[in-house]
């Protein structure tokens, strides 16, 4: 029996007194790629700030594991290894790769040989990390920035990584590239990721659930294979 590791309640947020999210649920179990879409503005980004901690959820319930997060800081979060990837990547622009890398095992206590074997994973999994090891940050392509951010956030070993809009700025043939390599971080690694993406159909085509937000509120949901082939949902958002 598959275990729900992420579930959000009827989750209120507010930025001042405007709402932004209404009543938000959705469920991520355990082996699962789930992905939110939905237009600008819909509220993909607030909803994992929310789960984050970043932004405090006003009303409801964020469980994690069990364990009701929607009170805890974000270190508190991360620590417990849900960790996220924000948009624009946000690497350390002066630090090289290998450092960018190592600093995203900092909440977790691990020997110099542990940190160089999950270090040689995670070039194993992008081996252009490898390649730029010693390179400043800041000095690689945008593809290779959201790598390397992919890449810290697995150093955390979380059991959920969250994705917020890993295809922002990338050029179609590097959206790919990222994208193909989720579901083997998926598999062989045993992480669920939780994907907000604007990208409706690499975001679809990826995941095993997709929930469409719009205003805030979800206004659909299911299997990702059935709402690729939604009138609804191909004539809003895959340009049907």
């Amino acid at each position: 029996m598959t275990r729900v590791l992420l579930s959000v309640k009827e989750v209120d947020t507010f930025y001042g007194k405007v709402q932004a999210l209404h009543g938000v649920s959705l469920d991520l179990e355990e082996g699962e790629i789930v992905s939110v879409i939905g237009a600008n503005g819909a509220g993909k980004t607030t909803l994992m700030n929310t789960i984050m901690g970043v932004v405090p959820c006003a009303k409801g319930s964020i469980l994690y594991k069990g364990e009701e997060i929607a009170d805890m800081s974000t270190h508190q979060i991360a620590a417990r290894r849900l960790t996220s990837v924000p948009e624009g990547r946000r690497i350390f622009p002066k630090l090289s790769v290998r450092e960018n890398l190592e600093i995203g095992a900092y909440s977790r206590r691990v020997s110099s040989s542990q940190l160089e074997s999950e270090i040689q994973e995670i070039f194993d999994i992008f081996p252009r990390l490898r390649e730029r090891e010693k390179q400043m940050g800041g000095t690689l392509s945008g593809g290779e920035q959201q790598m390397l951010a992919i890449g810290r956030g697995l150093m955390n070993q979380p059991s959920v990584l969250i994705l917020d809009e890993p295809s922002l700025g990338l050029a179609p043939i590097v959206v790919d590239g990222v994208f193909e390599i989720l579901p083997r971080i998926n598999k062989e690694l045993g992480i669920a990721i939780l994907l907000v993406e604007q990208n409706a159909y690499m975001a679809m085509e990826t995941s095993h659930r997709t929930y469409v937000l719009e205003n805030g509120v979800i206004t659909n949901s299911g299997l990702s294979s059935d709402l690729l082939n939604d009138p609804q949902v191909i004539k809003s958002y895959l340009g049907g």
